[in-house]
C-alpha cells in the first residue's frame, strides 16, 4: 500500500472510531471518545501544515499505540493491516505477529461463525457494536466490547473493517454479578414472610414486595410508583403522618400494632417497624416499612383474653376460695372475693406468707404434719381445718387440692380450692346440742311421764286413805284409843302425798300455789339464809337488778330451785376458797335463744326474769353435763334425791328455761329463766289455787245445801266413794259416775237437779277434757270444778278456752273440797 493510501486508510480510522466513540454511554469511553476527537482534530490541523511527512507518520503510531482501547483494522479477507500495541496485548501477542494474522486466529469455532456474520455485514455497510469473545495466544479467553464500521475504497467498494476494542470481561462479570445480586435480592425480598415497601417522602411507594401488594389485591406492578393515598385511601395521611415522625425523627420505631382496612373490606391487624432510610450522603430520603399481617394471631390474642377475662372473672368471684402454695407452703394465689369474705383480707396481705400464718400455734403445728406429708405422698387429697379471720375469729374450712409437679415429677407445690364450712360447722354442733338436749328432754319426759303416772295412781290411793282417816277422825270421841291410830296413818299418809308432789314437781305437773313474785326480793330472802348453810370457804354476792318485772309461780318451788343451784355451786366450790355470785335481771330472749336452753319446747320470745347463780368452783366436763338432769345423779360422796332434774321439772310447770355453761377446772353457770308478767293470768278463775291459804279452808256454814246435788265422776270406786261421803259430810247431795260415757248419760238425764259437776282431769276412754266438753254441749252453764292430782297451772292449761267453776287438788280434805265446791255454787 502506498504512503497516500495509507494516510486516507488511517484517517478513514479515525473517522470511523471517532464516529464510533460517539456512541459509547460509559463514563469511561465517553472520555476516551472526546480524547481520541480531540486528537483527530489536531492531526487534521497538522496535516494542513507544512510539515515533514515522517514526523506526521510518527505522531499518527505513537498515538495510536498510547490508546488505552485495541484498535485493529482488517481487510476483505479478516487479515490484519493495522493494530496498535494495546490490541497486542489484549490478544497476548505482538504487533509484528498479528500483522501476520487473521481475525480467525483469535477466535474459535463459534467465534469464526459470529465473525463471518459480522463481516458479511460490514461488507453491507453496517456498523454496529457488541461483545465478542476473544481468545488470547496462551488459551485464555477475555470479552471485549467492539465498534466497528466498514472501510470502503475511494471507488466505494468494501476494503475492511476498523474496530474500536475494549476489555469488558470484569465488567461483564461485574454486570452479571449485579444482575444475579438483583435477581436473588428480588427472589428473597418477594419470599420475605413480611410485607415490605420503600416509602419516599412524598408518600410514594418506590419498592413493594408481592406480599405487600397481594395484602391490597394488587401485583407489584400497580403498587410500585403509586401514591400510598390511593392504596390506603381511609389511613394513608395519619400512616403518612406517622412516616414523617420517623423520617423528621430519623429514629425508627419498632413493634406498632394497628388496625388497617384490607383490599377485601375486613379489618386486618398488622405488626409494624418503620426505619428511616438514607442514600449515600446520609440524608434521610424515605421510610422502609415491614408489617406482618397479625389478624389470625390478634383475633387468638382477643379471643385468649376474653377466656382469661372470663375465666378471672369466674375465679375471682367464685364463692369458693381458689388458692395455691408453693413449696414451701406460701400462698402464691388467692381469689379475692373467697379471701375477702373467709379471712377478712386483700390476697395482697397474704401472698407470700406462709399459710399456717392465720392459724393458731395448735392448728399450725397439725397442718404442717399434713402438708410435709402430702408433699412426699399421695396427689391428691382432701382435709379439714380451721384458720383465723382478721378479727380472729374462727374460720372452718374444707380443703380439697392436688399437688404440683414440673416436667421432671419435682414437687412445686399444691392447689386446689376450699369451702368455708363454718356455718355448717355451727349448725352441725348446735344440731348435737339439740340432739343431746332432745335426748336428755326425752330422758327427763319419760321418767317424768312414768312418775307422773305413779303420783296420780298414789294420790288416787292417798285420797282414800287419807280422806277416810279425816272422815274417822270425825266421828271419834276425842277419848278413843284408836283415835292416836287413825292420826298416824293421817299423817304417814300426808308425809306420803309430800313424796308424790315432789314427783309431780319432778314430771312438771306439781301442784303450785300461784301467786305474783318479786325474783329480787325473793333471791335477797333465801341469800340471808343460805350464807351460814354454805361452805366456809365459799363468799356469796347477790346483785339484784332495780324494777325487775314480775313473775307468777309457786314460791315455795322457786326458793328450791334456787336453793339447789347455790347449795350445788357450794359443793363445787368444796374445801377450796371461792365466789358463788347470784345475778338478777330482765332480758329480751329470742327464739334463737331459747332454742340454745333447755325446756325450749314451745316457749315464746319475749321478757324473760332470770336468776344467774355462777361459781368459780371445779366445774363440769362433757359427760358430767351430760348426766346432770338424771335423777338420782350425784358427784358428791353421798347424795340422795332429784336434784336437777326436779328443778327441770319446776321449770317446765313455770314454762320457764335453764341454760347451763361449764368447763372443768373453770367454774359453772347456771341462768334460769321465768317469763315476765305483770299481773295475774285471766285464764286463772278468781280465788283458783288459794286453797291452801287457811282463810279459804274455813267453812261457810248456815248455808242450806241439801238441794243442792253435786255429781262425782272418776273412774276409781274409792276416789268416788271417799269424795261422795266427803261433800255428804258437808250437807251435799252426791250421785256419781265411773267414767267419761256414764256422766255425760247421767247428766243429759238429770241435768235440771244436778247443781255443779266435781270431775276427774284423767280418766281411761273419755277423758276429762272430753268429758267437760260434752257436758257443755249439753248446758253451756255447768259448773264443773275440776279434780286433779297435777298443778292447777298444769290443768288450766289443758282446759285452756274452758271457763272452769274451780279446781280442787289431790288430795284433798273435806273442809278444802267443800270450799271449792260452795265457791263454784256461789258464782
Amino acid at each position: 500500500m502506498s504512503d497516500a493510501g495509507d494516510d486516507r486508510f488511517h484517517k478513514e480510522i479515525w473517522n470511523h472510531t471517532g464516529e464510533s466513540c460517539m456512541q459509547e454511554d460509559g463514563n469511561e469511553l465517553e472520555r476516551l471518545r472526546a480524547e481520541i476527537v480531540r486528537l483527530g482534530a489536531r492531526i487534521a490541523e497538522w496535516e494542513r501544515q507544512p510539515v515533514e511527512r515522517s514526523d506526521h507518520d510518527e505522531w499518527q503510531r505513537r498515538l495510536c499505540d498510547t490508546a488505552n482501547e485495541g484498535l485493529w483494522a482488517i481487510d476483505a479477507d479478516a487479515r490484519t493491516v493495522y493494530a496498535n500495541e494495546t490490541m497486542a496485548r489484549m490478544l497476548g501477542t505482538t504487533v509484528d505477529e498479528l500483522f501476520r494474522s487473521s481475525v480467525f486466529d483469535f477466535v474459535d469455532d463459534h467465534g469464526a461463525a459470529l465473525a463471518r456474520e459480522n463481516i458479511v455485514r460490514r461488507q453491507r455497510g453496517v456498523s454496529e457494536e457488541h461483545d465478542f469473545e476473544f481468545v488470547r495466544r496462551d488459551g485464555s479467553r477475555f470479552c471485549a466490547s467492539i465498534r466497528t464500521a466498514p472501510i470502503s475504497g475511494a471507488d466505494g467498494a468494501y476494503r475492511g473493517a476498523a474496530a474500536f476494542i475494549t476489555d469488558v470481561t470484569e465488567v461483564r462479570r461485574a454486570e452479571r454479578e449485579l444482575r444475579q445480586q438483583r435477581e436473588d435480592f428480588r427472589v428473597i425480598f418477594d419470599s420475605a414472610p413480611a410485607m415490605i415497601w420503600f416509602k419516599d417522602c412524598e408518600n410514594r411507594i418506590v419498592r413493594a414486595n408481592k406480599l405487600a401488594a397481594a395484602h391490597r389485591g394488587r401485583t407489584v406492578a400497580e403498587v410500585e410508583g403509586h401514591s400510598a393515598y390511593e392504596l390506603f385511601p381511609n389511613q394513608a395521611a395519619a400512616y403518612h403522618a406517622d412516616d414523617l415522625e420517623v423520617i423528621r425523627g430519623n429514629r425508627p420505631k419498632l413493634g406498632i400494632v394497628e388496625p388497617i382496612l384490607g383490599a377485601d373490606g375486613e379489618i386486618r391487624w398488622l405488626r409494624t417497624d418503620k426505619v428511616p432510610c438514607h442514600n449515600e450522603a446520609g440524608k434521610t430520603i424515605g421510610v422502609v416499612v415491614f408489617a406482618v399481617d397479625i389478624t389470625d394471631a390478634k383475633r387468638a390474642e382477643n379471643a385468649l383474653e376474653a377466656s382469661e377475662r372470663n375465666y378471672r372473672d369466674l375465679v375471682e368471684t367464685s364463692h369458693e376460695l381458689i388458692w395455691a402454695v408453693d413449696a414451701a407452703g406460701c400462698w402464691t394465689f388467692l381469689n379475692r372475693g373467697a379471701t375477702l369474705r373467709i379471712f377478712g383480707r386483700e390476697p395482697e396481705e397474704m401472698l407470700t406468707h406462709h399459710f399456717t400464718e392465720s392459724q393458731s400455734p395448735e392448728q399450725s403445728a397439725k397442718d404442717m404434719a399434713v402438708f410435709e406429708q402430702i408433699l412426699v405422698g399421695q396427689s391428691f387429697f382432701e382435709y379439714e381445718t380451721v384458720h383465723l379471720r382478721k378479727d380472729g375469729s374462727p374460720v372452718h374450712l374444707s380443703f380439697n387440692a392436688i399437688v404440683r409437679r414440673d416436667g421432671d415429677g419435682n414437687v412445686l407445690g399444691t392447689t386446689g380450692t376450699a369451702t368455708d364450712i363454718t356455718e355448717r360447722r355451727r349448725v352441725d354442733a348446735e344440731r348435737e346440742q339439740i340432739n343431746a338436749k332432745l335426748v336428755q328432754t326425752q330422758k327427763l319426759e319419760s321418767i317424768g311421764v312414768l312418775a307422773g303416772g305413779i303420783a296420780h295412781d298414789f294420790n288416787n290411793l292417798l285420797v282414800g286413805i287419807l280422806g277416810n282417816a279425816r272422815l274417822a277422825l270425825s266421828q271419834l270421841p276425842a277419848d278413843s284409843d284408836a283415835r292416836s291410830m287413825i292420826e298416824g296413818v293421817r299423817d304417814a299418809s300426808q308425809r306420803a302425798a309430800e313424796l308424790v308432789r315432789q314427783l309431780l314437781a319432778y314430771s312438771g305437773r306439781g301442784k303450785f300455789v300461784v301467786e305474783t313474785i318479786d325474783m329480787g326480793a325473793l333471791a335477797e330472802e333465801l341469800g340471808s339464809l343460805l350464807s351460814a348453810a354454805i361452805s366456809k370457804n365459799a363468799v356469796l354476792s347477790i346483785d339484784v337488778a332495780s324494777e325487775l318485772p314480775l313473775i307468777e309461780g309457786d314460791a315455795t318451788q322457786i326458793r328450791q330451785v334456787l336453793m339447789n343451784l347455790i347449795m350445788n355451786a357450794s359443793d363445787a366450790i368444796g374445801d377450796g376458797h371461792g365466789r358463788i355470785m347470784v345475778t338478777t335481771g330482765v332480758m329480751q330472749a329470742s327464739a334463737s335463744y331459747l332454742a340454745s336452753t333447755y325446756l325450749h319446747d314451745e316457749l315464746a320470745p319475749g321478757p324473760y326474769v332470770f336468776v344467774e347463780v355462777k361459781d368459780d368452783g371445779t366445774g363440769m366436763d362433757s359427760s358430767t353435763m351430760a348426766k346432770m338432769f338424771e335423777p338420782f345423779f350425784t358427784t358428791k360422796f353421798a347424795g340422795r334425791g332429784l336434784g336437777l332434774s326436779a328443778v327441770l321439772g319446776i321449770l317446765r310447770g313455770h314454762r320457764g328455761a335453764m341454760q347451763v355453761e361449764s368447763e372443768q377446772g373453770n367454774g359453772t353457770m347456771i341462768r334460769v329463766l321465768f317469763p315476765a308478767v305483770s299481773a295475774r293470768p285471766s285464764m286463772m278463775p278468781e280465788g283458783a289455787g288459794k286453797e291452801s291459804r287457811p282463810e279459804l279452808q274455813a267453812l261457810s256454814g248456815g248455808v242450806d245445801r241439801s238441794e243442792e246435788t253435786i255429781l262425782v265422776v272418776d273412774d276409781e270406786a274409792m276416789v268416788r266413794n271417799v269424795m261422795q261421803r266427803m261433800l255428804e259430810h258437808a250437807g251435799f247431795r252426791v250421785v256419781s259416775a265411773e267414767s267419761g260415757v256414764a256422766a255425760v248419760a247421767l247428766f243429759r238425764a238429770q241435768r235440771h237437779r244436778l247443781t255443779a259437776v266435781l270431775l276427774d282431769m284423767t280418766m281411761p276412754t273419755m277423758s276429762g277434757l272430753e268429758t267437760y266438753e260434752e257436758l257443755r254441749r249439753i248446758d253451756a252453764d255447768v259448773r264443773v270444778v275440776l279434780m286433779s292430782g297435777y298443778s292447777e297451772e298444769e290443768a288450766m292449761r289443758r282446759f285452756r278456752g274452758g271457763t272452769l267453776a274451780g279446781f280442787a287438788h289431790k288430795p284433798c280434805s273435806a273442809e278444802q273440797l267443800a270450799a271449792a265446791m260452795r265457791r263454784a255454787i256461789d258464782r
